[in-house]
Formats: structure tokens, C-alpha cells, sequence
């Protein structure tokens, strides 16, 4: 799939998002037609700014008129939504008996329609570069027959390779970095720079970024092979320049981390050294020809007017679109997108086992025969899952720098280059603000409940786990709100014994997990851990708390069984749930057995999932469960 169009997607499904939501807020004050109309507004703009961010390049028209061409395209689309909302709320839905929120379904489905009228209009209409530009490159392009002649009769040994940096050279690009840096660091400065992009041009932002954040240059992921062949060229004594569209502050910091460039050339403030222009000041630094490595399809204008291309982290189709220009491709290093594994790592899918949670009020409450109770907790927690991964998206976004000094976080997708950083920065927010959207169709109380337990992992993220105790407390905590948030799905009786065994067991379980990290750490006994609030010296503590708390917990199952389990009519075999002390002490045990030895890896509920004696310990727990009710 072409990057661009993938990149217009996600674009799309953040403007979808503030389409479909907006709608909401409009529709108490609207009819439905207008209501629409309305939140497209809403949704063109954010798709506008965005397209313009992440997906196509400046036409060079002034902001109006590219807006206004813009919103030109997006009437042929608004007409298509309003006609498949309207259709399908008044002739689509009756005719087949559909009555579940038909005109949020129907506007969803409009919304989602345009996609592909919608790029292509944009491509070829709103963005396409204005005459007189075209005119002055197929001009440059058609002088540049004589200058590759001259080169090749001139030239002795092999011409001048030039290196773009941000995609080639880097496996990211380094003002979507500074952008994500700012916005986690500076951000109020970061968001007052995005004006900036229109009214003073990309360059100036470049320049304005460089300013607000400061990058961590030395661990920018690079491409390994491109580097090695760069070297093997150096030492064969061919001349290596670094000419790129970054800032030019930006550009001479990456290229004295590798000491490979003879000179090194980014763009100046107010000019964006990109495609044409940058193939001109190719022409003026290299007159006798040049090779060039690049890989997007701004190279194209740069390849076109090179003697000999290098491929370097190109797609498919840009990679297609250079060889068809006829030059000698000296080498090629392919590019890999990001795979559904790259993509299932990022969103830590595996965590979703924690969201199970949810169906444990259910299944205690003896609801779980009620169809619509069963789906709605089916749909929270894919609702809730969504929303962590969203979460842990930000977190990886907001902690680039340092994971890519750590030892084995440096290979998750963000930090090591696989996935691209402006793919999450869209899609973070657009699954985030999916998700509460679904929450709340799902039901109101359920959607508070997930906003609470965002912000909370968001707090935990960027600030509160560096607090020592408060972390575990907190993560103990969020543990308990998925019981709440699956008793209001299931429409239970709150327990207080279900909670409370929750808060002590699950403040027990961050206990173990923070226990391995102090007791492993090789650092001075008396100093922090890095980004925690924690010492080596703390070990013995965590210890104490963790089984002490594991031990509380137990004994909240026994005061539960003693109190209210055995009196009541519930359970026709009461002794069978002795059971459940046992078997959670023998399993408790273990994991602060295998946390004391420094063999716990993991989350001790994610190891759960995986470990065989847990999941055998689960299933005898389960059946003990089943024989008390049901014999």
C-alpha cells in the first residue's frame, strides 16, 4: 500500500473521529441534516491541518486557496455522507429492521466512504504543485541532459554520493522526533509553532522546532547497511556529503555522530531544501554530477536530475517510480513496513489479558446467561484494550529518548525505528478517542469509567511511577477499576469483598514486579533507580509489603467464605470453595518464590497467562467454583 495513502488513513481517522463526535454536541442543538453538516466542518479543518502536517506537500498557494481547493474536494465527499447517512437512516436501516443507534451507525458509515475520491482529489487537485513550479523544474530537468553528459565525460573515478537524512540515513525523521519530543516536554511552546507551518512555511517550523526540543541525536535510529556501504565507499576514497531537507543545526549534529560526511548541508532558515530546491543546490555544490541517496517520493525530482541513484528505505511503489527513470541504481537497501507483529508488539496485545477482569463480576453475579450483559462485557473489554494500547503507544512516544538508552527497551518498534513515530502519533489519539466514543454508545457510566482509567495510566506514565509505593498503589488500583468497570457492564451488585480482596491482591502483584526490578538492579545501594523512585536498598521492604499484602488477600477470601459464602443459599457444596485459599496461597507463593530468586520476568498476572502451574492452578479453581454452585 503506498505510504501516503496509508498516511492519509490514519489522517482520515483522526478527522473521522472529530466528524463522528462533534456530531454529538451538535445534534442537541440541530436537525440531523444540519448536525452533519456541522461536524464535517469540524472534521475537514483537522483533516486539512493534518494532510498538511503528515501526508502531502505544500502546493505553494497561499493557506486560503489551498484550503478552499480543499474544501472543494471534501463537498463532493460531504454530499456523499449526507446522502448515505440520510439513505440509510430513513430508507436503508427500516427496510432491514436495524434500530441499534441508527444515525450514529449511519453517519459512521458515511463518514468512512469518501477515502479514496477523497485522496485522489487531494493529491491531483488541492495539493498538486502550481504551473509555474512544474514549468521552472521540467525547465531545470531539461538542462540537466547537458550537465550529465559533461559529468560522465569529465568525471574521473565515482561521482560524489549525496545522502538525504531523514528516512535514509535515519530509519525516522527527525522533525516528526522534535515535534513528539516538544509535545511531551514543551508543549504549549510546541503547539504555538504549528501557525507556523503556515503563515512563515515548513522551514521556519523546522527552525522553530530545533529551539523548543532537544533531540538525543547519538541514539536516532539508523540504517545499519546504508551506513557500512557508506563507509566501505569512504574508505575506497569517494567523496560523501550529507544534504538534506532537515534544519541545518539539526543536519551538522546527526553527521558528527558518524563522522562519514565531507560537508554537510541542511535547510536554512526560511528555506526548505526539498525536491527542487534541493536538486538546484545539487546542480550549484556538484556541477559535474552527483549520485544520490534518497527514499521518498520528493527524491524523485532529485533522482531525475542524478547520474546514479541509491535506494535506501524507499516503498515499493517510489522504488518503482525511480527505475523507470532509466539511471544506474548503484545499490538498493529495501524497505520493510511495518508488519501486523510489528504493529501487535507496539500495542502490547499480550496486556489484554489483564482486561479479563471485566468478566469476573459477570461470571460471580450468575449473569453471564444474559446474552446482552455477556456482549456488553465482550465489548468492554475490546474497548478497554484499545484504550490501553493507546496508552502504551503515548507512553513508548513519550519515552523515546530513553528507551533507546535501555538495554532491551531500545528494541520495541518506536524506539528501534520499525514502526514510525508519526504512524503512532496518529494513531494513539484516534484509538483513544474510539475508543471513550464506543465506551459511551456502550454506556455512559462504563465510558467514566474509562476515561478514569486513562487518565490514571497517562499520570502513571509520565509522572507517578517515579513515585516509590505510590506506583504499585496505583497500578493495584487500576486492576480494580476493570472490576468496576465490569460490574457496571454487567449491571452487578457492587461486592465490597470483591474489591477489597482486589485492592490487597493486586497492590501485592505490583509489589512482586517492582520487587524483581529493586532486588536485580547493580547500581549503588543508596541511589535511585533510573525513572523510579526506588533503591536497591529497598528490597527488603518490597518483600515484606508484597507478601504481607499477598497474605491479606487470602484472608479476605476466607472472611468472605466464613461470613457470607457459607450462610447463604448460593452455593449447594460451600466446602468445595476451600479451594480458593489454598490454591491462591500455594500459587502467591510461588510468584514471590520466583520474584525472591530473580525469576519473574514479567508481570506477574501477564506471566500468569502463560505459565502452564498457573493456568492449571486456574482451572482447578475454576472447577472448585463450578462443583460448590452446582452440586
Amino acid at each position: 500500500m503506498n505510504s501516503s495513502f496509508l498516511r492519509f488513513l490514519l489522517v482520515g481517522g483522526v478527522a473521522a473521529a472529530a466528524n463522528w463526535g462533534s456530531r454529538f454536541f451538535f445534534a442537541a442543538h440541530m436537525s440531523l441534516g444540519w448536525s452533519v453538516a456541522a461536524a464535517y466542518m469540524v472534521g475537514m479543518t483537522t483533516a486539512y491541518v493534518l494532510s498538511r502536517l503528515f501526508v502531502f506537500e505544500s502546493s505553494g498557494r497561499k493557506v486560503w486557496d489551498e484550503y478552499l481547493r480543499f474544501a472543494a474536494v471534501n463537498v463532493v465527499a460531504w454530499i456523499q455522507v449526507e446522502l448515505i447517512t440520510i439513505g440509510l437512516v430513513r430508507y436503508g436501516f427500516p427496510a432491514i429492521g436495524f434500530h441499534w443507534h441508527p444515525e450514529s451507525v449511519a453517519h459512521a458509515i458515511g463518514v468512512l466512504s469518501p477515502a479514496v475520491t477523497s485522496y485522489l482529489g487531494h493529491r491531483h487537485f488541492t495539493f498538486k504543485r502550481r504551473v509555474a513550479a512544474i514549468a521552472e523544474e521540467y525547465g531545470v530537468l531539461g538542462a540537466d541532459a547537458a550537465i550529465k553528459s559533461d559529468a560522465i565525460a569529465d568525471a574521473s573515478g565515482k561521482l560524489p554520493l549525496v545522502v538525504d537524512l531523514d528516512g535514509t540515513l535515519l530509519r525516522t525523521d527527525t522533525l516528526v522526533e522534535s515535534f513528539v519530543q516538544g509535545l511531551f516536554s514543551r508543549p504549549l511552546q510546541t503547539l504555538a509553532a504549528v501557525p507556523l507551518l503556515f503563515s512563515g512555511g515548513r522551514a521556519q517550523f523546522k527552525a522553530r522546532m530545533v529551539e523548543v526540543a532537544v533531540l538525543d541525536f547519538a541514539t536516532l535510529p539508523a540504517r545499519h547497511p546504508l551506513i557500512d556501504h557508506l563507509r566501505a565507499e569512504k574508505a575506497a576514497g569517494r567523496s560523501l556529503h550529507l544534504v538534506t531537507a532537515a534544519n541545518h543545526a539539526v543536519a551538522h549534529q546527526v553527521a558528527a555522530c558518524f563522522d562519514l560526511f565531507d560537508s554537510v548541508h541542511g535547510s536554512p532558515d526560511g528555506v526548505n531544501l526539498k525536491g527542487t530546491r534541493k536538486l538546484e543546490r545539487l546542480r550549484e555544490l556538484f556541477p559535474a554530477g552527483f549520485a544520490y541517496a534518497g527514499d521518498s517520493s520528493a527524491d524523485l525530482h532529485v533522482w531525475q536530475g542524478a547520474d546514479s541513484i541509491v535506494l535506501a528505505g524507499a516503498s515499493n511503489a517510489t522504488a518503482g517510480k525511480a527505475r523507470k527513470l532509466g539511471k544506474t541504481i548503484e545499490a538498493e537497501f529495501t524497505h520493510k513496513s511495518p508488519s501486523l507483529k510489528t504493529w501487535r508488539k507496539a500495542l502490547r496485545l499480550h496486556q489484554w489479558s489483564k482486561n479479563i477482569l471485566i468478566f469476573v463480576p459477570l461470571l460471580l453475579s450468575q449473569r453471564a446467561q444474559m446474552p446482552w450483559d455477556l456482549l456488553a462485557c465482550v465489548g468492554g473489554f475490546l474497548l478497554t484494550g484499545i484504550a490501553a494500547s493507546a496508552t502504551y503507544l503515548l507512553n513508548d512516544l513519550a519515552d523515546l529518548s530513553a528507551d533507546r538508552r535501555h538495554r532491551t527497551k531500545r528494541n520495541r518498534p518506536l524506539a528501534s525505528g520499525d514502526l514510525p513515530v508519526h504512524h503512532a502519533l496518529i494513531a494513539a489519539p484516534l484509538m483513544l478517542g474510539g475508543a471513550l466514543v464506543g465506551a459511551f454508545i456502550l454506556s455512559p457510566a462504563f465510558a467514566l469509567g474509562l476515561l478514569t482509567y486513562t487518565i490514571i495510566t497517562l499520570s502513571y506514565s509520565f509522572r507517578l511511577k517515579r513515585i516509590a509505593l505510590l506506583d504499585v498503589l496505583v497500578l493495584g488500583g487500576l486492576y480494580t477499576i476493570r472490576l468496576i468497570m465490569g460490574t457496571v457492564l454487567a449491571e452487578a451488585v457492587f461486592s465490597p469483598w470483591l474489591l477489597t480482596f482486589s485492592g490487597f491482591f493486586f497492590f501485592a502483584m505490583s509489589l512482586a514486579k517492582r520487587h524483581v526490578e529493586v532486588s536485580s538492579a547493580s547500581g549503588p545501594p543508596n541511589e535511585n533507580l533510573p525513572g523510579r523512585g526506588y533503591r536497591p536498598s529497598d528490597a527488603p521492604l518490597t518483600l515484606t509489603l508484597g507478601v504481607a499484602t499477598s497474605v491479606a488477600s487470602v484472608l479476605v477470601i476466607v472472611q468472605y467464605m466464613m461470613a457470607e459464602a457459607f450462610p447463604s443459599n448460593v452455593y449447594h457444596l460451600p466446602a468445595a470453595l476451600w479451594a480458593a485459599p489454598v490454591l491462591l496461597t500455594l500459587w502467591i507463593s510461588r510468584i514471590w518464590l520466583l520474584a525472591h530468586r530473580g525469576e519473574l520476568d514479567d508481570d506477574p498476572v501477564a506471566f500468569a497467562v502463560k505459565d502452564k502451574i498457573s493456568i492449571g492452578l486456574g482451572a482447578i479453581l475454576g472447577l472448585a467454583f463450578v462443583a460448590a454452585r452446582l452440586l
